[in-house]
């Protein structure tokens, strides 16, 4: 063995390389984004959104339950109705043309999530439950690459947390109240984000 490797060696061993680091998120435009960038979604236009693939199941007694009384594929996003919220309020369900001639998705439903809630129902299949505030439950499974199932189903889960958590209706004294006429340290680049 060359004196070399063997400097080399020692060296990995007292100094190792750093772990590399996990995938970096990117936010892209996605399908149902693009689809409310049409001129007949002209008001919804300018929401920041959180979207991904599902392929709805059955009910726990096993039943089918079809959202749209067709195709078991969808597009659920949330999003923020006003620039200015903190948390997502709205929910959206869209769901892929049946014929050729289309190639955007259809907006079938828009939800205020004060009438729906979603629960995370099994873990390692990477299923949803959307109740909807009529007592009907709906069993979402992601469907993306499998490279991506891990970290898409953890951001659904930070996200449905964040939802759940008990919202304030007040500040508490402790925090003190900011005054009207101090302004702002700088504009955030969102209204929400995750991380």
């Amino acid at each position: 063995m060359s004196s070399y490797a063997t400097m080399r060696r020692l060296w990995n061993f007292f100094y190792p390389p750093p772990p590399p680091e996990p995938p970096k998120w990117v936010p892209i435009l996605g399908e149902m984004q693009k689809t409310l960038q049409m001129a007949e979604y002209l008001p919804l236009r300018p929401l920041p959104m959180f979207e991904s693939n599902f392929t709805q199941k059955v009910t726990n007694n096993g039943t089918p339950a079809l959202l749209h009384n067709k195709s078991n594929k969808l597009t659920m996003g949330v999003a923020a109705s006003l620039p200015g919220l903190v948390l997502p309020d709205i929910l959206l369900i869209a769901r892929p043309p049946e014929g050729q001639e289309c190639s955007s998705l259809i907006l079938t439903r828009m939800i205020p999530l004060n009438l729906a809630r979603l629960y995370v129902h099994d873990l390692p299949t990477w299923r949803l439950k959307l109740r909807l505030r009529t007592g009907r439950h709906y069993f979402l499974a992601l469907d993306a690459p499998e490279h991506e199932l891990a970290f898409l189903f953890d951001r659904w889960i930070r996200l449905i947390n964040m939802l759940h958590e008990p919202k304030l209706s007040r500040i508490p004294k402790s925090m003190g109240r900011p005054s009207l006429e101090t302004p702002l340290e700088g504009t955030p680049a969102s209204t929400w984000h995750f991380q």
